[in-house]
């Protein structure tokens, strides 16, 4: 992730076998901003952008969640 952040968070996952994620992202005091629970990553690597453009400047936590992965990581926008 770059941090700070302009418009785009790249996201890497280095998974061992397909599966179906969700990406939450939090503000700095833990309300939720926004859910995608949309997402398939294939086996192996796979690079996700995340459209952060409308966001208002500050700290953010993005979380990302699959049946076999919990990250949380933080990221600011300028």
């Amino acid at each position: 992730f770059p941090v700070p952040s302009s418009k785009t968070l790249f996201i890497d996952v280095n998974l061992h076998q397909p599966t179906k994620a969700v990406i939450y992202v939090f503000d700095a005091v833990g309300r939720l901003i926004e859910k995608n629970n949309q997402l398939h990553f294939e086996m192996g690597r796979n690079q996700l952008d995340f459209d952060i453009g409308s966001y208002h400047p500050g700290i953010y936590i993005l979380h990302l969640h699959t049946p076999t992965l919990d990250v949380r990581k933080s990221f600011t926008v300028n």
